[in-house]
């Protein structure tokens, strides 16, 4: 796997983490940014790599993983 592809997946699935560790699975946009580029820069490993490979060509907003509305993200059950 290329390193764009992973750090596609690394970047959805931080989304992922950060939402589902969040009060009610919502964020802000703000708050969840900030906590992404927080767990990317750490190089932190959220899952082992063959979970990473079923978000290869998932998009999280398309699929209906995560929401986006006017005060931010919010986690789905399908998500979580």
């Amino acid at each position: 796997m290329s390193g764009c592809v992973m750090d596609s997946m690394r970047f959805k699935l931080a989304i992922l983490n950060v939402l589902a560790n969040c009060p009610g699975g919502r964020a802000t946009l703000d708050d969840v940014r900030r906590e992404v580029e927080i767990i990317i820069a750490s190089g932190d490993q959220i899952e082992p790599l063959n979970h990473l490979s079923a978000l290869a060509d998932v998009d999280i907003f398309q699929s209906g993983l995560v929401l986006h509305n006017d005060t931010g993200l919010q986690i789905t059950p399908a998500g979580l």
